[in-house]
């Protein structure tokens, strides 16, 4: 729940920051936040810099909408297939077709 949390504030705040020095505050707010509140003792690399902290319902296909879970993604390679096979599939599907660049800010 805390990494969920963290995720959302980020993408709430965060991704909207355009300033080194502005996301270096909020990264050590966050660490600051959970240290306090919750009692851990993650680092803003740990959080931030190893490998982006993302959620989502989106990467086990075929599920139908109302059973997909909200799970943590592991992989941003795999990440990157799956997004890339729903534009494939879109592409297939519709008339107007999407060829979008994913870069890593992106995704």
């Amino acid at each position: 729940m805390i990494k969920l949390w963290i995720h959302e504030a980020s993408r709430v705040f965060y991704d909207r920051l355009v300033s080194t020095d502005d996301k270096k505050w909020f990264t050590d707010l966050i660490v600051e936040l959970i240290k306090n509140a919750f009692r851990v003792d993650w680092t803003s690399a740990d959080l931030y810099e190893n490998k982006p902290l993302i959620f989502g319902d989106f990467m086990k296909r075929g599920i139908p909408y109302e059973e997909r879970q909200y799970d943590e993604v592991k992989d941003i390679a795999t990440m990157s297939n799956v997004i890339m096979d729903y534009q494939e599939e879109y592409n297939i599907d519709h008339l107007n077709k999407f060829d979008l660049v994913l870069f890593p800010e992106c995704l």
